[in-house]
Parts: structure tokens; C-alpha cells; sequence
């Protein structure tokens, strides 16, 4: 799944844009989903702390991931 087709699935389901992110740096109070290494990762940013970290695979499990999380 691209990120393009994430975004578009999440603005369908009405998630706002301000809860993600899929920038590498650590956003204050958001949801990340971003590559390191071989995997997709997931995680909570929280002023700094990183947590509920969950490392997938493949892009398309760690996608369905955050769509959960953020439902």
C-alpha cells in the first residue's frame, strides 16, 4: 500500500490529519509509521517517548495497524 493510498483510506474513514504522521523525527502526541531497516514500524510519540513500538514486515500489515490504532 502506498502512503498516497493510506492517507486517502484514512481521510475516508474521517481520521484527522493532526493524530498521524510519517515523518522520522519524534512528533509530540502522534501516531508514526515509518521504515527502519527492513521493517515498517509503529509507534506513539508522546514528548519524546516513543511508545506501544510494534515493528511489522511488511507495509501493508503495519498500515492496517495504524488504521486500527487510530480508529
Amino acid at each position: 500500500m502506498t502512503r498516497k493510498e493510506l492517507i486517502d483510506i484514512l481521510d475516508k474513514l474521517s481520521i484527522d490529519r493532526n493524530l498521524y504522521t510519517f515523518d522520522t523525527n519524534l512528533p509530540e502526541d502522534k501516531y508514526t509509521m515509518n521504515k527502519e531497516g527492513s521493517f515498517w514500524v509503529v509507534y506513539y510519540s508522546e514528548r519524546g517517548v516513543i511508545f506501544d513500538k510494534k515493528s511489522f514486515e511488511s507495509n501493508l500489515d503495519a498500515s492496517k495497524y495504524l488504521i486500527k490504532k487510530l480508529l
